[in-house]
């Protein structure tokens, strides 16, 4: 009797902790399933975002390829264009071409001399601003030829000055030799026919 009382025991004590790690697995399963539960929304959390992101790189993406589409669209005109520019320019410089050919073929041997003087009055303006090494002796040689400038025009207007004297003297000379009113009146047919002006 004392046996089967210890062993009654015994078997409600094993009972007791079967419930109790019963209990201690349902509640860790309960748990496990309540973490699986917020991983899983997580999870779809997740991938509604990457959807998202995805949606909107195709969206960028789709505008990307309008945008290289609209260029490739601009450089294909701009390239139509410049290739029919280039055409014409061909074509008027083909005809400018031409018609300088036929300038130059018309061109007297007088014009050909002439442009030969001229390439080798270049050259020679050439070789002498090769020549001009330094500022400084290009400013003197202006100043001489300026200094020549003035000397010439200095000179020129004393001519001048002499001439005009010369013209006073000579118009004083003519009027100390003036005739009368009536001889002038009568003399003044023969000026006209004659093409002499009076001096008075």
């Amino acid at each position: 009797m004392g046996k089967y009382t210890s062993s009654a025991k015994a078997l409600k004590k094993s009972d007791r902790k079967l419930k109790s790690l019963a209990q201690q697995v349902k509640a860790q399963l309960q748990e496990l399933s309540e973490r699986q539960a917020v991983g899983l929304q997580k999870m779809e959390s997740f991938e509604e975002r990457i959807d998202e992101q995805l949606e909107q790189l195709s969206e960028r993406q789709a505008a990307g390829l309008r945008r290289l589409l609209t260029t490739e669209k601009r450089i294909d005109e701009q390239l139509e264009q410049l290739s029919e520019r280039h055409v014409s320019s061909l074509r008027k410089l083909s005809t400018t071409e031409k018609r300088i050919d036929e300038q130059l073929e018309q061109l007297s041997e007088r014009h050909a001399t002439g442009l030969k003087k001229l390439l080798q009055l270049e050259k020679m303006v050439e070789e002498e601003l090769e020549q001009l090494w330094s500022w400084h002796y290009w400013g003197e040689s202006i100043e001489q030829r300026i200094n020549e400038q003035i000397e010439q025009h200095t000179k020129g207007m004393e001519k001048f000055a002499q001439l005009k004297q010369m013209i006073d003297t000579e118009l004083e000379r003519l009027r100390s030799f003036q005739p009368s009113n009536d001889a002038r009146e009568e003399e003044q047919p023969l000026h006209r026919m004659s093409g002499v002006v009076d001096p008075a």
